[in-house]
């Protein structure tokens, strides 16, 4: 659903070359700069020498701008003596980017592209439609599992979940262990978001609600993850709590109709969310001002043994 892109550096030092590129990249297109070696952004700078003023002031200021499309990693960079296209090349074949841009390619690599003139019509450019899958758990992890990786923050948003039930436990249990990067690592902030309904007359108690995952969710948390359970009320007259959301601190996906597994023949449809309504959601629900109220916060602690 989100490809990783490597971007030489050079490519970016006239300005409107900088402006066409970057704009191409964010999770609502499918697309991320990967921030290929950690010092990229740096890179980009010291490439601007050339540059008259007014045209390096622009670049400087849209660099500052720019993080929301750029995806942070851990891959080896080596200082010493190869280009940054060496590196890359290197760099793919042992986890492969989507492609590399870069301003020439000598080696002939199918998967270096021109940056200079782009072909937005190259397979590797073009980015999927987000899929629809059939509604069972391991479809949307594995739909959804690059994506959940790619950030330092995963919250799982679903007022209904009910994690005593099956439909529910199965899907948690495949996205939780799908978030688990090649390191073994997991987002450092993890939170599966609920609802609690104190107006409604047949509405399960805060008490029942709390019950309930602090019993059945350690059953589907991974060994070494880390998850707090926030169970939210909304607030007279405020925004409703009813959407289902894959948020991290890169973007969004809407998972329709909701995280549970379905009845054969259903789907999950997975959308990409464009950044205003992004930063929308990431007020709503991950802020220090969210727009409702959190009844209790329940940490889960793992009943799972490590993986062998």
């Amino acid at each position: 659903m989100v490809y990783e892109f490597a971007v030489e550096p050079t490519l970016l030092n006239r300005w409107d070359q900088f402006r066409y590129l970057v704009e191409k990249f964010d999770v609502s297109q499918g697309r991320l700069i990967s921030r290929f070696p950690e010092k990229w952004k740096r890179m980009v700078y010291e490439s601007l020498a050339e540059c008259k003023d007014v045209e390096k002031a622009r670049i400087e200021e849209g660099l500052r701008r720019i993080d929301h499309r750029l995806l942070t990693t851990t891959r080896a960079y080596n200082d010493g003596g190869p280009s940054w296209l060496e590196n890359a090349e290197a760099s793919h074949l042992q986890k492969p980017f989507r492609a590399i841009l870069a301003g020439e390619n000598p080696r002939h690599h199918v998967e270096v592209i021109d940056g200079q003139g782009l072909d937005e019509a190259s397979p590797l450019w073009a980015i999927p439609d987000p899929p629809r899958v059939p509604r069972l758990a391991a479809n949307i992890a594995a739909a959804v599992g690059p994506f959940m990786k790619m950030g330092n923050v995963l919250i799982l948003i679903d007022p209904n979940v009910r994690p005593n039930e099956r439909r529910y436990a199965s899907s948690l249990a495949a996205l939780f262990e799908m978030a688990r990067r090649a390191d073994g690592s997991f987002p450092r902030r993890m939170e599966l978001h609920i609802r609690y309904n104190p107006d409604a007359d047949d509405a399960p108690t805060l008490e029942f609600i709390a019950g309930k995952c602090e019993k059945f969710l350690p059953a589907v948390v991974p060994a070494g993850a880390n998850l707090k359970v926030r169970i939210l009320t909304q607030r007279q007259g405020g925004k409703k709590l009813h959407e289902r959301y894959l948020l991290t601190d890169i973007g969004c996906i809407k998972v329709d109709p909701g995280l549970d597994e379905g009845e054969a023949g259903e789907n999950f449809e997975l959308i990409r969310l464009g950044q205003e309504l992004y930063r929308d959601l990431w007020t709503d629900y991950a802020s220090d001002e969210p727009a409702f109220d959190c009844a209790q916060e329940i940490p889960i602690n793992s009943k799972l043994g490590p993986r062998r």
